[in-house]
C-alpha cells in the first residue's frame, strides 16, 4: 500500500531534466590536421506531459491504491470473522465441557441419593442401575468433550 502510495504522489510529478556533454574530436579531425581543439555538446532536456497526462497518471495510481486499500481491508475483516468463529467454537467447546460437568455432578447427586435409599430400604437395589449406568455414561461423554 505504502509503495502505491508513493507512485500516485510521484506519478503528479515532472520527470527530472536530463543533462547531457558530448566530446568529440578529441586529436583534431581531417580538415584542420595538426591543430588540437575539441568540440564539447551541451544539452539539457526535460519532457513534458501535455494533455492532462501526470492527472491520468496520478489518477491511476489512486486508483490502483484504493483498489489494493480495499482489497487489504476485505482480507481484514474475513481474518476477523475466522478468529471470531475459531473464538466461538473454541467457547462452544468450554460451555460444553462445562454443562457435561454439571450434569454429571447431577447424576453422581442422584446416585448418591439412589443409595441412601436403598440403605435405608426404600429403594430396591434393581432401581441403582439407572443412576449408576447414568453417571457412567455422563463421565464417557465429559472425557469427550474434553478431548475435542
Amino acid at each position: 500500500l505504502k509503495a502505491l502510495e508513493n507512485q500516485a504522489q510521484s506519478a503528479g510529478l515532472l520527470e527530472n531534466p536530463q543533462l547531457e556533454a558530448l566530446g568529440e574530436d578529441f586529436l583534431g579531425n581531417a580538415a584542420s590536421s595538426g591543430q588540437n581543439y575539441m568540440q564539447f555538446t551541451l544539452s539539457a532536456s526535460q519532457k513534458l506531459p501535455l494533455g492532462g497526462r501526470l492527472n491520468q497518471q496520478q489518477a491511476v495510481f489512486k486508483q490502483q491504491w484504493k483498489t489494493q486499500q480495499a482489497q487489504c481491508d476485505l482480507r481484514k475483516r474475513h481474518l476477523d470473522q475466522e478468529l471470531s468463529r475459531h473464538f466461538l467454537a473454541v467457547l462452544n467447546g468450554q460451555e460444553s465441557v462445562a454443562l457435561a460437568q454439571a450434569l454429571l455432578a447431577r447424576a453422581q447427586t442422584l446416585l448418591k441419593q439412589t443409595e441412601r435409599l436403598i440403605e435405608v430400604g426404600k429403594l430396591t437395589q434393581l432401581e441403582r442401575t439407572f443412576p449408576a449406568t447414568e453417571v457412567a455414561r455422563l463421565e464417557i461423554e465429559r472425557e469427550q468433550k474434553q478431548l475435542l
